[in-house]
């Protein structure tokens, strides 16, 4: 395997590991948001879910834009959408609130889904 290959894989890892480094916290944070412990499994597996199902998602779409447009641009576009929409986590103030905003932000969501093809 080449030098490259081996940095890849190990930035994969790296950014697998950032994404889901909060999750065990989540009840937690979800706790604190609602103030009460009633259905608290529940309301984070949904925003778990949530987020699960928009990472598919725009990981496919992300995919056809990458096709049509490289992979460099749709990285550049994701890096742009996050940096814009990262902010709104201020602003969160709901369970639900934040479960939008963790579902409908695609660059976070797809960008460590997002791999340059061989050879380009």
């Amino acid at each position: 395997m080449t030098r490259e290959l081996f940095a890849v894989v190990g930035l994969m890892g790296v950014v697998r590991f950032v994404n889901l480094a909060p999750q065990p916290v989540l009840p937690l944070y979800v706790q604190q948001l609602l103030g009460e412990t009633d259905h608290l499994g529940t309301i984070v597996g949904i925003v778990l879910a949530a987020t699960g199902v928009a990472a598919s998602v725009s990981a496919l779409l992300l995919g056809r834009v990458t096709d049509r447009f490289g992979w460099r641009p749709t990285l550049l576009g994701c890096l742009a959408c996050t940096i814009v929409l990262s902010p709104l986590h201020l602003l969160i103030g709901s369970v639900w609130r934040g479960w939008v905003r963790w579902s409908s932000n695609p660059g976070a969501n797809a960008r460590s889904w997002t791999l340059p093809p061989a050879g380009g």
